[in-house]
């Protein structure tokens, strides 16, 4: 039996859009207003993939998730809305999301994650573990989630749920584009990112061939091509890193590099992972006439670490670790989660090294913490994490980041006012980030 697509919106004009977006490109759907309605479909009926809005009035998406994972544990749910916020990223997250894509999004991206779950011919999709390895599988088993990357993360974190969609994408990626577009905060996350693609693929630690954005000048791409044709593993990872390079510099390094990879038969199983440091979805080079044609679409962002919390907390739990195994009292994990880690995963790591190597106790303290952040970066005033600034002073300051980097996405003040759930009335004000109030207080509740 072929194949089939279910989508759900409780805007009938929105899942109709989906629905002949998906039925142009030759894939058999039907659709719902209701979330009830589709519980109950879902039960009379195979269904391959669910493609689902979050805010509904009669269930929301996370609630829905729960009676999907009630009926079909392993069925692909790609949850889809403009106006999710960190816990409702990770609430779905933790109930077994398998995407999530913020409106408006990109079509053909979303025709690319489809195509990983559902041929247009009809043909059940499969998912690249099981066509990979394959074991154990049997016809009438419960498939796995389609799609997903095939193991948890084990050098990188995925804990937020942010870092998991980005890894979704990478693997995703993986199996059809030849040049991936990756941006990541800092340089030391990204070899974990390099590491971890190695163990998904089976390839040794040593099976990526790491190159700086400077040796793609013209000058020197003869010696790329030499060293990748010399390495001795199949199907090789290049990694590519712009370290030491401003954004316009990577980004041209990369535009003159890659036509001259097109053309040679001797990269057809070779994969380029480009890492670019310093952009961020507000630049300029990624907006409008700036954006080259070649990143459209298909930039795979990482955020920083101020904005991933559980990511800090496992890197912090995996790094104290490693270097001796003590841990932070509760006024230094506090002073950890308020700070804003400019240096991300590299800060972390010489922080907590630092840290370790001066506490003369089991546990350490407050005081050893912050002295090891200074000396990280001298230039920083972390006069408020000394003060010892509480949630709500926390709270604030995340909210302000997060309405200002909304303010520069969305002009229009309804499209920001639904972005972020309040009344239009309440963001037309500029300084809307500028107040010292919580905007939902109820986040301080326990």
């Amino acid at each position: 039996m072929a194949g089939e697509i279910i989508v759900l919106d409780d805007e009938e004009d929105y899942a109709q859009l989906l629905m002949d977006l998906l039925e142009s490109e030759g894939y058999r759907v039907s659709m719902s207003t209701n979330p009830e309605t589709v519980v109950g479909m879902l039960k009379d009926r195979r269904y391959d993939l669910v493609v689902a809005d979050y805010m509904m009035p009669e269930m929301n998406g996370a609630e829905f998730l729960v009676e999907v994972r009630k009926i079909r544990p392993g069925l692909p749910v790609i949850m889809i809305s403009g106006l999710m916020n960190t816990p409702d990223l990770i609430k779905v997250a933790n109930i077994g999301v398998t995407l999530v894509l913020e409106k408006p999004f990109d079509q053909s991206l979303f025709l690319e994650y489809v195509s990983r779950f559902v041929e247009p011919d009809g043909e059940r999709g499969k998912t690249a573990e099981s066509e990979d390895h394959g074991a154990g599988a049997t016809a009438d088993a419960e498939a796995p989630a389609v799609g997903r990357y095939p193991q948890p993360a084990i050098y990188l974190s995925d804990a937020s749920p942010y870092t998991a969609a980005a890894l979704q994408q990478v693997w995703t990626a993986l199996a059809n584009k030849r040049h991936i577009f990756v941006c990541m905060p800092e340089e030391r996350e990204f070899f974990l990112l390099v590491r971890e693609i190695g163990r998904w693929r089976g390839a040794p630690e040593t099976g990526a061939l790491h190159l700086r954005m400077r040796d793609l000048r013209e000058d020197r791409s003869k010696a790329v091509f030499r060293r990748v044709a010399e390495a001795e593993y199949s199907s090789p990872l290049v990694a590519v890193n712009g370290m030491g390079s401003t954004p316009a510099e990577q980004l041209l390094a990369v535009m003159r590099f890659m036509p001259e990879c097109e053309n040679r038969s001797d990269l057809a199983t070779t994969t380029f992972l480009y890492c670019f440091f310093g952009l961020d979805p507000s630049s300029e080079l990624l907006e409008g006439e700036h954006l080259p044609e070649f990143v459209a679409g298909r930039l795979i962002y990482f955020p920083g670490l101020r904005v991933r919390p559980l990511d800090l907390a496992t890197y912090a739990s995996r790094i104290l670790s490693t270097y001796g195994g003590k841990r932070l009292s509760l006024e230094a994990s506090r002073c950890l989660v308020h700070y804003e880690w400019p240096g991300n995963y590299g800060q972390l790591e010489t922080v907590l090294r630092d840290a370790v190597e001066t506490s003369t106790l089991r546990e350490i303290s407050r005081e050893t913490l912050l002295e090891a952040m200074r000396r990280s970066r001298p230039e920083d005033d972390i006069s408020a994490i000394a003060s010892g600034a509480g949630m709500r002073e926390y709270l604030v300051a995340r909210q302000a980041e997060f309405l200002r980097y909304h303010a520069r996405r969305d002009d229009d003040p309804a499209t920001l006012a639904s972005r972020i759930g309040l009344p239009v009335e309440a963001v037309k004000d500029s300084d809307l980030w500028e107040q010292r109030e919580l905007l939902f207080p109820e986040l301080l509740n326990p």
